[in-house]
């Protein structure tokens, strides 16, 4: 992922502009990515005229190199911040580094659908033990 490109852009438009001209994408090229068959349609994104699908999340984030969970938490937060903060309210945080999503699902595939628990040993440190209880 070129993180570089996701220095906090202002909206999905600031995103797509950053992207597009790191990455040499033409407006043709990201529209018929997306599916889409006139590249007006990304100049209409790129003004903020025309919402993302968010069906459409997915395809663009592997298109311009941007972890996906970003994209998508900035096009919720386009589309309905409501939604947004009650799912961060209800789910924490979004956004995790791809070694935490590595840890998270190396985790859950070592416990093999039991639950787990972790007891840290040395918090400066981040070293923790994972445990896995029995399945029910």
């Amino acid at each position: 992922m070129i993180e570089a490109l996701v220095k906090a852009p202002a909206n999905l438009a600031e995103m797509i502009e950053i992207a597009q001209n790191r990455l040499g994408l033409s407006d043709t090229h990201i529209a018929e990515a997306l599916g889409f068959d006139h590249p007006v349609v990304t100049e209409l994104l790129k003004q903020g005229k025309m919402r993302l699908p968010i069906s459409k999340v997915l395809q663009l984030a592997k298109l311009l190199q941007i972890e996906p969970a970003r994209l998508f938490r900035l096009v919720l937060g386009e589309h309905s911040p409501e939604m947004l903060e009650a799912i961060q309210a209800c789910y924490a945080p979004l956004l995790l580094s791809p070694s935490e999503v590595w840890f998270i699902q190396a985790v859950r595939e070592a416990a093999g659908g039991r639950r787990t628990a972790t007891m840290t040993l040395d918090k400066d440190a981040v070293l923790a033990l994972v445990t896995a209880a029995p399945a029910c």
